[in-house]
């Protein structure tokens, strides 16, 4: 009866790595045009379509079907932006509004980068990480959230101490008359 779930659960990832570009390019520009936070524009584009899909997952397909969806998104999009914006909180060298732009922009590339771990071992016609032998498997999946999570705040932290060590440039003195 549940055989499905696993596919549920991929489909459900593969539409959050798919619509995660769409989001960052739609926070950025909403924060650019509206002076919006991004951070907050981003979690309702991510916060929306969820409850619709996981509200209609609940009437068509039950309680672990809606449950399958839920933990997918906040795994892959709830989880890697809260870390992210939490790193970026305490960043010493950003200020907050760039640091909070970083983590949704790094988003998408974390979860394509986890995406293509995901399917390295065969690739996507038939063989992926849940087709390894046991113990590998486990290692693999625990390697794909920690991209996956842990990357967007992984990239503001890079980031920030990139950013805090560079020399602060004096503005350039003006002639004299």
């Amino acid at each position: 009866m549940y055989e499905w779930f696993p596919l549920l659960a991929i489909l459900t990832g593969v539409v959050v790595v798919l619509a995660a570009p769409v989001v960052a390019v739609i926070a950025v520009a909403v924060e650019r045009l509206a002076d919006a936070r991004v951070d907050r524009v981003a979690g309702i584009l991510v916060a929306v379509p969820t409850t619709v899909a996981v509200g209609a997952l609940l009437v068509l397909g039950g309680f672990l079907a809606a449950s399958v969806v839920a933990a997918v998104v906040v795994v892959l999009a709830a989880a890697p932006l809260a870390v992210g914006w939490l790193v970026a909180a305490h960043a010493d060298g950003l200020p907050g509004r760039t640091g909070r732009r970083w983590v949704v922009l790094a988003w998408p590339g974390c979860l394509a980068l986890a995406g293509i771990l995901f399917a390295a071992p065969g690739g996507f016609a038939r063989y992926n990480v849940l087709f390894l032998d046991s113990p590998v498997r486990e290692s693999a999946l625990l390697a794909l959230l920690a991209v996956a999570v842990l990357g967007p705040g992984i990239v503001v932290a890079v980031l920030d101490r990139r950013h805090r060590s560079r020399p602060v440039a004096s503005p350039p003195e003006r002639p004299r008359r």
